[in-house]
């Protein structure tokens, strides 16, 4: 009887589904793939929609390709973290607003009645590159992600390493030099926000076009000097916040 793996990747921007055969031969992905399905994930109708997709999307894949369940030797998912593997719950990724605590393992087996695996994405990426791309033989390998998030995945002495919480690799605040530029991207615009929430908790009191305005003048008041200088205490960043929203907008009602 023939057999078949199903993986699924859930991403900030898009979501895939493929269909590989059941195993690998002479190490090789040439001929792996036999079908594959991708769609926009959408992210902002929340994780039942997105879910429904996923699912609908293995049923058809599985469907134009005459794959029962009993044909499939498992389903394994990638998804960007944080999310915990051994439980199979996906934790509130940044780029997956809402999704909280979801079960997706539990959800998927129930579905399919097929075993399913959940990986963090960047850890799958490394161990596929680690197998069969550039860094077989190795036997240490970072993979780096840059998606709708930044993360990476670490192949450490030839095991991959999760590490404890499964938050190895997580890369995308780390700061590469102490006065470095602020990346609005990964975060520095959301900081200043939550920093101004903090300070001035009446600030969205005033008009949407007003707030953004707030937001982009003390973000582009905050230098790297005077972030790097507060980036360790949080009482001082959270006054040299309430400085700045004082002169930027003074009819914030400052706490």
């Amino acid at each position: 009887m023939e057999k078949y793996a199903i993986g699924v990747d859930i991403g900030g921007t898009k979501c895939s589904v493929v269909l590989g055969e059941g195993h690998i031969p002479d190490n090789s992905l040439k001929g792996f793939i036999i079908d594959k399905i991708c769609f926009p994930t959408e992210a902002a109708k929340g994780p039942a929609f997105t879910i429904r997709n996923i699912m609908d999307a293995v049923h058809e894949i599985m469907r134009r390709n005459h794959v029962l369940p009993e044909n499939a030797i498992g389903l394994g998912i990638s998804c960007g973290g944080p999310l915990d593997h051994r439980k199979g719950i996906i934790m509130n990724p940044p780029n997956l607003y809402g999704w909280n605590d979801i079960p997706i393992v539990r959800l998927m087996e129930e579905e399919f009645r097929i075993r399913t695996l959940l990986q963090n994405d960047a850890n799958a990426c490394a161990l596929a590159e680690w197998k069969f791309g550039a860094g077989r033989g190795y036997r240490n390998l970072v993979f780096l992600t840059c998606g709708t998030g930044m993360g990476a995945g670490l192949i450490l002495d030839g095991r991959l390493y999760n590490g404890t919480n499964d938050m190895a690799g997580e890369v995308g605040h780390i700061r590469l030099e102490k006065e470095g530029p602020v990346d609005k991207f990964f975060g520095g615009q959301s900081l200043v926000k939550y920093y101004i929430e903090e300070a001035a908790p009446h600030a969205k009191t005033v008009s949407q076009t007003k707030y953004d305005a707030i937001i982009n003048d003390v973000f582009q008041a905050l230098t790297p000097k005077l972030l790097s200088d507060t980036s360790i205490d949080s009482a001082k960043a959270l006054e040299l916040f309430k400085e700045e929203v004082a002169l930027k907008a003074p009819d914030a009602h400052i706490q």
